[in-house]
């Protein structure tokens, strides 16, 4: 190719698994094997007269992180896991372990040893791993994909629209030292500025806040169509990127599609703040210094990182 020779390979390493010709996977399995060898050398010094480490730790060792690189993307290779020859690579990786663990003679066989050592077999575990994602692995990755609190990357751009003659509502967010929160919105209608506030909690910082008062305009707002300006650069652009583990973003998009349902148009964008001129942020920043010395708490959201539950 462009005067170039390529040259042919018979396997490729990509994501940690060694793809060969014929999807046989005997290479990817001879480097486990010898990552293996690697790791259960340096687990037979530990247990050597200077450091003195106790079996049982190494055995909890094998077991935390041996048996998971033993067992990496077995969803990938599980299918050749009866192949005899797979079976080897994985009985020759497995029992420099048992030796140490089990310290037995090296002329132990490998059906003795893990008696001995107290470990199940990788190969009917990888067996059963590999079965148990066939019957419902793909279904629950596509239910991660479809479920309804999530939203991908995508629909950002089909939920979120920009048109002309969108009714701006301005919004800011803060938060005291002394961890009070509130939100502010304001929106100019007719020639008059129409704008609230209310204090809220439960969120960890400021750009949180931001977000729940964009979630808070759009879920009250009955605007056809409504653009929400916020001082958040950051807010703005994990709303916009649909980030699905963010689930704030995530409300305000689910949100957003509801009004889009109603024949309703939303826009999020970020702009310079009260700082700068802006109005429309000064009059919602006012709002939320106001709101802020408020005793009720209007709204309270909890850890958005987890699934979210609120009052």
């Amino acid at each position: 190719m462009h005067g170039k020779v390529i040259d042919g390979k018979e396997s490729i390493k990509y994501l940690g698994i060694v793809v060969d010709r014929g999807f046989l996977f005997i290479d990817h399995m001879k480097e486990v094997r010898r990552k293996m060898a690697i790791m259960s050398g340096r687990m037979r010094r530990w247990t050597g007269r200077d450091l003195n480490v106790r079996r049982e730790c190494v055995r909890i060792i094998y077991e935390r992180v041996a048996k998971p690189a033993l067992l990496y993307r077995v969803q990938v290779w599980g299918a050749r896991v009866n192949d005899s020859r797979i079976r080897r690579q994985i009985l020759a990786a497995q029992r420099p372990f048992l030796l140490v663990i089990s310290g037995a003679y090296k002329t132990t066989a490998n059906a003795a040893l893990a008696v001995l050592a107290g470990v199940a077999g990788v190969a009917p575990e990888a067996a059963a791993r590999y079965q148990e994602w066939m019957e419902n692995g793909r279904e629950k990755n596509r239910a991660r994909v479809t479920e309804k609190e999530r939203v991908s990357p995508w629909n950002a751009g089909r939920v979120l629209e920009k048109c002309d003659n969108m009714t701006e509502v301005y919004v800011d967010a803060s938060r005291t030292n002394d961890g009070r929160m509130s939100v502010g919105w304001a929106y100019e209608e007719m020639n008059e500025w129409k704008q609230g506030g209310e204090r809220v909690e439960g969120m960890k910082d400021i750009n949180e806040v931001e977000m729940t008062a964009i979630e808070r305009v759009i879920e009250r707002s009955e605007i056809e169509r409504l653009r929400v300006v916020s001082d958040s650069e950051v807010a703005v652009k994990i709303i916009q990127k649909a980030r699905p583990n963010n689930k704030r973003a995530v409300s305000i998009l689910k949100k957003a599609e509801d009004r889009q349902t109603r024949g309703k148009k939303t826009w999020v964008e970020w702009r310079k703040g009260h700082d700068t001129g802006n109005e429309g942020n000064a009059r919602a920043h006012a709002e939320c210094e106001r709101a802020v010395n408020d005793e009720e708490i209007g709204w309270r959201g909890y850890m958005i990182r987890r699934k979210k539950k609120e009052g």
